[in-house]
């Protein structure tokens, strides 16, 4: 094993596994077109480049990976993506997947200067930052929505489970119980002196 490799390529090959325990220093790994159906990056504490594209991967816990800035699972059958320990993350894809449930709110998408969730027939639910954010450079299905919370169907921030008022208009305030109210302006008063004291 070579201890302080730092850039790792084995594409196009037929890996089926593959052990990184040793090289503690990866920076940047590229093992796209092979077979492999799991990896464990979790003590590569220094890697900011993943490369994984068109593998046999169900799975990928990149939560031990704070300092990875572009991530490429495509082409994989995950289910399952959290980037929310992510918080340096520059470019995501993880497109052409079975994505069910997707969380990329890690405080920081405006960062994200690119991302793509396309081709994933099961995603219907991606959580960001911001819902209403335009967000450019940025591809989904068009049966995937941006929420803050998946079980909101009328995406007003509170879930379906505690909403008293199912059904309010997308971007309009809402108390703790999801019901809409009134909202004055900011600038909606006026100060008149009338003495000194």
């Amino acid at each position: 094993a070579m201890e302080n490799l730092k850039i790792f390529t084995c594409g196009n090959n037929n890996i089926t596994m593959l052990d990184l325990s040793q090289n503690l220093f990866l920076e940047r790994l590229d093992c796209s077109s092979n077979n492999i159906t799991s990896i464990d990056v979790s003590f590569l504490n220094y890697l900011k480049y993943l490369n994984l594209p068109n593998n046999n991967l169900t799975a990928i816990d990149v939560s031990s990976n704070q300092y990875i800035e572009n991530l490429n699972i495509s082409y994989n059958d995950i289910i399952y993506l959290d980037v929310t320990s992510n918080v340096q993350l520059l470019r995501l894809d993880c497109s052409s997947n079975q994505l069910s449930s997707l969380h990329i709110n890690n405080g920081f998408n405006e960062n994200l200067i690119a991302f793509d969730s396309r081709n994933n027939p099961l995603l219907t639910c991606i959580l960001v930052d911001d819902q209403n954010a335009n967000y450019t450079n940025w591809y989904k299905d068009p049966w995937s929505g941006y929420k803050l919370i998946c079980d909101d169907d009328d995406n007003d921030g509170i879930s379906n489970d505690e909403d008293l008022c199912p059904g309010t208009p997308f971007g309009e305030p809402v108390d703790l119980f999801g019901c809409s109210y009134f909202m004055l302006p900011v600038d909606n008063f006026t100060i008149l002196a009338t003495g000194e004291t």
